[in-house]
């Protein structure tokens, strides 16, 4: 049996957000699409935080939780997913936006903007076509590098190491063929 997404409904009129942290978690997940608890724990220095934003964010109408099989994805009134690729895209995206954050930058209109100024466009591969460079490409969980994902001048990182370490860690730059 192919596994099944499945997504919240939202209410059909959003209340009122008062709370500057709970505005700052809608506005990470407006910004990204969504993420991964996970991701958005990071979001906030105490454990346990993010799940009582969302909580609010959720009572309010402008957060819903989206499934597929046993992993969740936080996702803001704005945007969804629909298919196991858009879920897994999604997912990729939540965790380089929240370590993008963490690092100083921001995340949004599918670029990264760095902190010291620079921005650029940001694939995920396999989903995504890698944009000219200079670019980042995530790898989603399972793709390996080298196999032509990723172009000669772009940066490039794992899913798999954005849930566990820091953005300068996880980049790296491929190399031009001479």
């Amino acid at each position: 049996m192919p596994l099944e997404i499945r997504v919240e409904p939202f209410p059909r009129r959003p209340g009122l957000v008062t709370s500057p942290a709970v505005l700052r978690l809608l506005e990470f997940l407006e910004a990204s699409g969504g993420a991964a608890p996970g991701a958005c724990d990071l979001l906030f220095k105490r454990k346990g935080e993010a799940v009582r934003r969302f909580k609010s964010l959720r009572a309010a109408g402008y957060a819903v939780r989206a499934y597929l099989g046993g992993e969740m994805l936080w996702l803001p009134r704005a945007h969804s997913v629909w298919d196991v690729a858009s879920f897994a895209r999604q997912r990729a995206i939540g965790w380089f936006a929240v370590r993008l954050f963490e690092s100083g930058g921001r995340y949004g209109a599918g670029k990264a903007f760095f902190p010291d100024g620079s921005e650029m466009a940001v694939a995920v591969v396999p989903y995504d076509r890698p944009p000219p460079p200079p670019c980042v490409v995530v790898l989603a969980v399972g793709v390996k590098e080298g196999r032509g994902h990723v172009p000669p001048g772009a940066f490039w990182c794992r899913e798999e190491d954005l849930a566990e370490s820091d953005l300068p860690s996880c980049l790296n730059f491929a190399q031009e063929v001479k």
